[in-house]
């Protein structure tokens, strides 16, 4: 739904009685030189926040490091077909991300053609064999048990494994009823029966945990949860001329001052007020700071007084999901020299190749290899180019007919981005008992924000949910000070 300056207020309201003479204080206090609030991170969480804040008269100052606004959230303008670097499609329940599109007048379109799960689109690579998809099922590569011997690895985790999940709504995975499926995804997986092998199909190309070991089943159920949610609304949209346009598109209305290439290296709290430092030696101060920097990264920036108990562990310890991309120009269509399918899944270290293409046409545009996990990480210790050239040459091993015919264009590793950290957080086996909530909760005058710290939605959409969460937060403190 569209968050007006009336439900805001309402909002806020049900977490601390607004009076006349407070609002007027706040707004007083915008008619102040110095900020009132300092929003570190101009990603989708900052940039929502500040637009909130700012209905009610707040003067904000924005810190972002890299040059640009946006976050993860990153249209590659310079690859053919113009990939989405991370926030490629909106579900029909992205309620903030869709409400704010519409008052920024952006256009949408159907997300881009994806490569899809049939003989003539997708082939199999396991083991160092390759197959059709019609012979999965009776393949020996396929170590399924006979219940689900017609499931693909991907469908195992998409299509039979929601079929498990035990959980009625959004917050289910908080209840502690659940909490005994707050279990490892491989233990999970073993107490089905199966195999080491169908195990190990469920760590390659996964969607969440870097490994089976490390996620927790209560965070994938809540993810199936996510995933049907959005599936029900039977909508799935994207943005005309790239998803980076909707941040951009808060960034331009924005009243505040977005400071660029400005990265923060310390948060002292003095009780009123709160003092930013950045890398090259200026500060900031004001009464209360928003960040939204994903943990990996604000586990290496000094905050005084220091975070204590389960939210530092959490700063310290919650994991980020590796993801790796290379985009291949191709000089010719090579699915057509060896009559195969153009896109790959495999076991392989190129992980998924994908056929990419354009935006309405539907002509072939670009290739991208997506690698995850541990792959991943083991691209992410080599330089990119020669990343990029091994991953082609595994590509012609199983592929001689991509040979001298694939050339990249560009790498783009979420981990290796000094500014980012990995793609997304996940939660470990255990976790979920102890850290939701608690490493959000506002710690002095700092509050935080960032997909991280979402309790319901997931991706863009859990971004802006806790963008929403840490602006009442903020002024609902502002008005008990007041």
């Amino acid at each position: 739904m569209s968050v007006t300056r009336r439900d805001f207020l309402a909002s806020a309201a049900a977490s601390t009685v607004l009076t006349s003479t407070g609002t007027a204080a706040l707004a007083r206090a915008a008619a102040g030189k110095a900020p009132d609030v300092i929003v570190v991170g101009a990603g989708l969480a900052g940039l929502y926040a500040t637009r909130l804040l700012e209905e009610f008269g707040l003067r904000i100052q924005v810190l972002e490091a890299r040059d640009r606004v946006g976050g993860r959230v990153y249209t590659l303008y310079d690859i053919p077909g113009e990939p989405e670097a991370g926030g490629e499609v909106f579900g029909a329940y992205y309620a903030r991300c869709l409400s704010v599109a519409r008052e920024l007048e952006l256009t949408f379109e159907p997300p881009r053609v994806r490569t899809q799960a049939t003989n003539e689109q997708l082939m199999m690579n396991l083991r160092g064999q390759s197959l059709s998809l019609s012979r999965w099922p009776g393949s020996d590569l396929n170590p399924h048990p006979e219940r689900w011997r017609e499931a693909t690895p991907w469908g195992m985790f998409f299509e039979e494994l929601p079929k498990l999940n035990p959980l009625g709504s959004l917050d289910g995975w908080l209840d502690p009823d659940n909490a005994r499926h707050d279990q490892s995804f491989h233990s999970f997986l073993k107490s089905l029966g199966l195999n080491e092998e169908a195990i190990r199909l469920q760590e390659v190309n996964s969607a969440y945990g870097n490994t089976v070991h490390d996620v927790s089943m209560l965070h994938i159920f809540h993810y199936f949860t996510w995933m049907k949610l959005q599936a029900s609304g039977g909508i799935r949209t994207a943005i005309k001329g790239g998803n980076q346009l909707l941040p951009y598109g808060m960034y331009e209305r924005l009243q505040s001052e977005v400071r660029l290439s400005t990265p923060v290296s310390s948060i002292e709290d003095h009780g009123s007020t709160v003092t930013v430092y950045t890398a090259s030696g200026e500060s900031f101060s004001a009464s209360r700071v928003i960040v939204t920097l994903p943990y990996s990264l604000l586990r290496f920036v000094r905050i005084d007084p220091p975070l204590t108990g389960v939210q530092r562990a959490g700063v310290q310890l919650l994991p980020y999901y590796n993801t790796y991309q290379i985009h291949f120009a191709f000089s010719r269509p090579y699915w057509e020299d060896d009559g195969l399918p153009p896109s790959i899944w495999s076991d392989a270290a190129f992980g998924r190749l994908n056929l990419l293409y354009e935006r309405g046409t539907g002509r072939p545009a670009c290739v991208i290899a997506y690698v995850n996990g541990l792959q991943a990480a083991h691209l992410d210790r080599m330089p990119p180019d020669d990343a990029a050239r091994y991953v082609m040459e595994e590509i012609a091993r199983v592929r001689p007919s991509t040979r001298g015919i694939l050339r990249p264009l560009r790498v783009h590793s979420n981990q290796t981005d000094p500014y980012m950290g990995g793609s997304y957080a996940y939660w470990n086996p255990g976790s979920i008992t102890h850290w939701p909530g608690r490493i959000a909760a506002a710690h002095g005058n700092l509050h935080f924000a960032g997909e991280h710290t979402a309790m319901l939605n997931r991706g863009m959409e859990g971004a802006m949910e806790s963008g929403e969460r840490a602006a009442l937060e903020v002024l609902a403190a502002m008005e008990g000070a007041s």
